[in-house]
């Protein structure tokens, strides 16, 4: 029997984990630091990064916390959220009226 590769949601969740991580070293932020910032427990975010997953409203409590872009922290690229997934897209537009932020994202045209 064949083994399978991680699904392509594990490996999304990998790679922002990755990014995540990535942004909060690079500000020199740790672990406790980020989750009080973000307003998450320290798991969740420690979670996150270990690649296993996150929730949206989660992610972008961390985008604020750092001060990135959501995109800065998801690996996919403007066409798909543009074209493929008009979906996401009013799920982002509804955290951006959540959390009252134009710093989430840019809107597409």
């Amino acid at each position: 029997m064949r083994q399978r590769g991680p699904e392509k949601s594990e490996l999304l969740d990998r790679a922002i984990g990755l990014l995540i991580q990535r942004e909060r070293r690079r500000q020199r932020l740790t672990l406790q630091i980020l989750s009080e910032r973000a307003g998450l427990h320290r798991n969740t975010i420690d979670r996150a990064e270990q690649g296993r997953g996150i929730g949206l409203l989660a992610l972008c409590r961390v985008a604020l916390a750092l001060k990135v872009k959501l995109d800065q922290l998801v690996p996919v690229s403007e066409t798909i959220v543009q074209t493929k997934n008009k979906g996401a897209f009013q799920v982002l537009k509804a955290a951006k009226v959540h959390f009252g932020s134009d710093r989430l994202f840019d809107e597409p045209d």
